[in-house]
């Protein structure tokens, strides 16, 4: 699926996008190229590609993606390397990013889930699940990160290419540290999904993600993943995010008690 440069008012919205492969210009599923489309409720699963983004790849764009499954898509130009194998965006693409699970999608050591190079991409309240290394690889990039939890990585979780002029913010994250300044307002914990197995990331009562995330966040929406409300108090834990109560969860889901 293509979107090009005429597409910037167009919606994709509820559609499953699998079993896509490019192996030309990249975007295993969907090609955007210099327009600012908004893809929301989408299933993008099971795409490869052989030049960038096995799920999506955005080339001078500024898409909207939220609400959106991404899953087992990959880009290898050759064995151990690709780019981006959920995301991959180039040419000062900027893409918001919100309410987005990435799991299981690969590109060797270049971005498994996400690849920035150029522009300054926002990324708020996600959830990342693999076992990748370089969950969000960055190129001359200044991505935005906040309210998110990566979970699964051992270290350069978020990486920013030392060889460029690369500079992630990341806040208000569960996230393992390394590969970007570790600031006092992230955590390292089991986010405590109630049943990661089986791909259920709903948050469990005991998890450290509820009412850790920060009112302030760029791009933050008015609900969760579910539809639920995006900022639910939970009387019973301290709030240690930033904002008035209520005071939004980390991830795609927001806890109600």
């Amino acid at each position: 699926m293509r979107f090009p440069t005429s597409g910037a008012i167009s919606v994709l919205d509820g559609f499953t996008v699998t079993n896509g492969d490019n192996t030309g210009t990249g975007g295993g599923g969907i090609d955007i190229v210099q327009c600012s489309p908004t893809i929301t409720n989408c299933i993008i699963s099971g795409n490869s590609s052989m030049a960038g983004g096995g799920g999506i790849r955005c080339d001078g764009a500024s898409p909207t993606i939220s609400n959106c499954s991404f899953s087992g898509n990959s880009d290898f130009l050759m064995i151990g390397i690709g780019s981006g194998g959920g995301i991959y965006n180039i040419n000062n693409s900027s893409p918001t990013v919100t309410n987005c699970t990435f799991e299981g999608n690969d590109a060797g050591e270049k971005g498994g889930e996400m690849y920035n190079g150029g522009g300054s991409p926002t990324v708020t309240n996600c959830t990342f699940l693999s076992t990748s290394q370089k969950a969000i690889y960055n190129a001359d990039s200044s991505p935005t990160v906040i309210n998110c939890i990566v979970r699964g990585y051992t270290f350069d979780v978020i990486y920013d290419d030392p060889l460029t002029t690369s500079s992630s913010v990341v806040t208000y994250t569960n996230v393992p540290p390394g590969g970007f300044t570790w600031g006092i307002t992230n955590i390292n914990a089991d986010p405590m999904f109630v049943d990661e197995a089986n791909g259920d990331l709903h948050l469990k009562p005991s998890s450290p993600c509820i009412d850790a995330g920060d009112n302030s966040a760029p791009a933050l929406p008015s609900t969760d993943i579910d539809g639920d409300d995006r900022k639910i108090d939970d009387p019973t834990v301290t709030d240690t995010g930033n904002g008035t109560v209520p005071i939004v969860d980390m991830g795609t889901d927001e806890y109600s008690p």
